[in-house]
């Protein structure tokens, strides 16, 4: 078994009777060891599983499924526009991702990208993305109270956004704010902080 980590779609599970949300390809039933984080609301999970390679062959054969490398800790390297792709593909921040990044370097990014969406909705029950909201859409663009809470979110991390203006990007204020994450441990089965 290897830890292998995964970007998958949110699906209804079934173990709830579709009440709550699961990650596609890791249902409680299947015998994979696993834990997961969402994205807020958005229906985007992030995996951390243990797995044999015939399993993670199935799994990352999946159009819909982001398989990351098994050495986290080598850099992107080449594999750069793909990368950036498959995270924008997800709606999640990529243009601040280097050649030079490690795998775990990026893992952390997306934990912490996830935990803001994770705080905004449960503070405020809202989306990062609701409709008509993308990585592109500038802060002036959103509503006032949309705004708002995710100040407000940032304040619940005790991080300063005071230098967002209204021309920033969703992706820029979200990368602007995990970078306030600073030196805080990240652990998914391996300590995800460099």
């Amino acid at each position: 078994m290897v830890l292998r980590f995964y970007i998958v779609p949110s699906v209804p599970d079934p173990l709830r009777g579709g009440e709550t949300r699961t990650p596609k390809y890791f249902v409680s039933t299947d015998g994979i060891s696993y834990a997961c984080m969402d994205y807020g609301m958005h229906p985007v999970f992030l995996v951390a599983a243990n797995i044999d390679g015939a399993t993670h062959a199935t799994i990352a054969a999946n159009s819909d499924v982001t398989s990351v490398p098994e050495n986290i800790s080598i850099p992107v390297g080449g594999n750069l526009s793909e990368v950036r792709a498959a995270l924008s593909g997800w709606s999640i921040p990529s243009s601040w991702v280097t050649y030079a990044m490690t795998y775990k370097v990026i893992l952390k990014y997306i934990a912490v990208f996830f935990q803001i969406a994770q705080r905004l909705h449960g503070m405020y029950g809202l989306e990062v993305f609701p409709p008509g909201v993308t990585l592109q859409t500038t802060l002036g663009s959103l509503t006032q109270p949309q705004r708002d809470a995710l100040t407000a979110v940032a304040a619940s991390f005790d991080w300063d956004v005071s230098a967002a203006t209204g021309s920033w990007t969703v992706q820029q204020l979200l990368k602007h704010m995990a970078d306030q994450w600073n030196a805080r441990l990240f652990i998914a089965g391996i300590n995800m902080s460099d």
